[in-house]
């Protein structure tokens, strides 16, 4: 490797772990209420030395998320002096690392400055910076670099091996790298493409097998339609960039025929949200940037001077990622998704004794920090097929009539609303007394409040 090709990939990993630590460091509190419950469920197996099949918050109820990360958080944890700490910085660093995969990936199918271009857009991605802090996915993403390159190496069982892994790390985006995955064999080598889902569905069954008892309300959950605020899936970046990409793009080799697909394949998913609110576009911006950054390092490294037009989608797209930074900067992956006035209306209700309803954000949050007994707005928390979504749909619709049922029903002392949620007015309507409030101004703004309600 030439000197100069190192100097620049180490500019480029600089960059691209200031992006991701600098929060970190930044806020002493978790960023993402996702860490809270891996936070939760690596002490659990760590204290019980043990994969229990079921979870205590706030009774027994199956633990269906697959033990991977939470491993790898015990192991890191005997270097960072705790759990806390490694779930601070664990997928941090290893989204820092992801650049230097990639560009290593690359390099076996092109020259460095495809590579470093690759590596480079990577490094910058917004998207992937986003999700740096809560989700084990990041891993998959590394799972997905060597199942890809075996794939295309048409060495089907040993990508379908790294598959499989996927399904003790992130079930969520293992069930759709797989699919694209298969989609994409099923055009190019139909009669392998059973080979695919080997591993896959061995690791699922080992899994998942022994749980199955609780599938059914996390599918359900998936599939029964709710109303979605589809403004706020509508990001004219990610539009540009993708489309940019993907309009200069005249895939020739096999390695571009590939992410050309999967930059289009996630994108049309993420754009089903503005068509049936059945379907939930979560991450899936952030599957279709990852395949448009290698399709764009492969492609704008041939690129003529004299391609005009190229040039011009070029640059918008390197417009598009300054943009993504202006508006990553103010997103939540710079600060905790919870403002300090949540974490103090926590103190105010722990107590075991107390029953709360509270938005996702919220009790993810507490069932960490404190004893009180906190339910999710999540249908699965019910234990019951009929009642799929009830609770969120107590956040998400905010009817009345339809809240005072989940209240009277769930048998709960106090409901809260969050800094986050934009609901609580509604609570007026059935005539319940709010025993707190609390609010964080800056000059002249003022945060929304945090509100408690006792409704019993």
């Amino acid at each position: 490797m030439k000197k100069e090709t190192i100097a620049v990939l180490i500019v480029i990993l600089a960059t691209g772990f200031f992006l991701r630590l600098y929060p970190v460091f930044q806020n002493q509190r978790l960023l993402k209420y996702d860490s809270y419950y891996h936070l939760r469920v690596a002490e659990l197996i760590k204290s019980s030395s043990s994969v229990p099949l079921t979870q205590p918050w706030p009774e027994d109820r199956p633990l269906l998320y697959p033990p991977g990360y939470h491993f790898i958080l015990i192991l890191v944890s005997f270097f960072t002096g705790g759990l806390y700490q490694a779930v601070r910085f664990t997928l941090p660093v290893l989204s820092s690392l992801l650049p230097l995969a990639s560009f290593f990936f690359v390099r076996k199918f092109y020259n460095d400055q495809a590579s470093l271009l690759t590596a480079f857009f990577i490094a910058v991605n917004p998207f992937l910076i986003n999700v740096s802090y809560d989700s084990p996915q990041v891993i998959n993403l590394f799972f997905l670099l060597p199942a890809v390159f075996y794939l295309l190496k048409d060495k089907f069982y040993f990508s379908s091996f790294f598959l499989g892994l996927m399904f003790l790390f992130n079930p969520f985006s293992a069930l759709f790298f797989t699919f694209a995955i298969l989609v994409f064999t099923i055009f190019t080598k139909f009669k392998d493409s059973w080979k695919i889902l080997s591993f896959p569905i061995i690791f699922s069954l080992f899994w998942y097998l022994p749980r199955a008892g609780g599938l059914n309300n996390v599918i359900g959950a998936y599939f029964v339609s709710k109303t979605l605020n589809i403004m706020a899936f509508l990001n004219p970046f990610l539009v540009a960039s993708v489309l940019s990409v993907i309009f200069v793009s005249k895939p020739k080799k096999i390695f571009e025929k590939f992410w050309f697909f999967w930059a289009l394949f996630f994108f049309a998913l993420f754009c089903g949200a503005f068509f049936t609110s059945v379907h939930h576009p979560w991450r899936h911006d952030v599957f279709s940037a990852f395949g448009a950054s290698f399709l764009a390092g492969t492609v704008f490294s041939r690129l003529k001077r004299s391609d005009w037009l190229k040039l011009l989608a070029f640059f918008c797209f390197i417009l598009s990622f300054l943009g993504y930074s202006v508006v990553l900067y103010s997103s939540q992956a710079f600060h905790p998704v919870l403002r300090e006035q949540d974490f103090y209306a926590m103190t105010f209700l722990n107590d075991s004794r107390v029953k709360v309803l509270s938005d996702h954000d919220f009790c993810a949050t507490m069932l960490t920090l404190t004893e009180a007994n906190c339910v999710l707005d999540l249908g699965f928390e019910s234990f019951n097929d009929s009642r799929v979504y009830d609770y969120e749909r107590f956040f998400w619709t905010n009817k009345p009539e339809q809240m005072k049922s989940v209240i009277d029903e769930g048998d709960f002392d106090f409901v809260v609303f969050s800094s986050n949620d934009w609901g609580a007015e509604l609570l007026k309507y059935l005539e319940v007394n709010k025993t707190y409030v609390a609010f964080e101004c800056w000059g002249d703004y003022c945060s929304k409040e945090t509100s408690i309600f006792k409704v019993r």
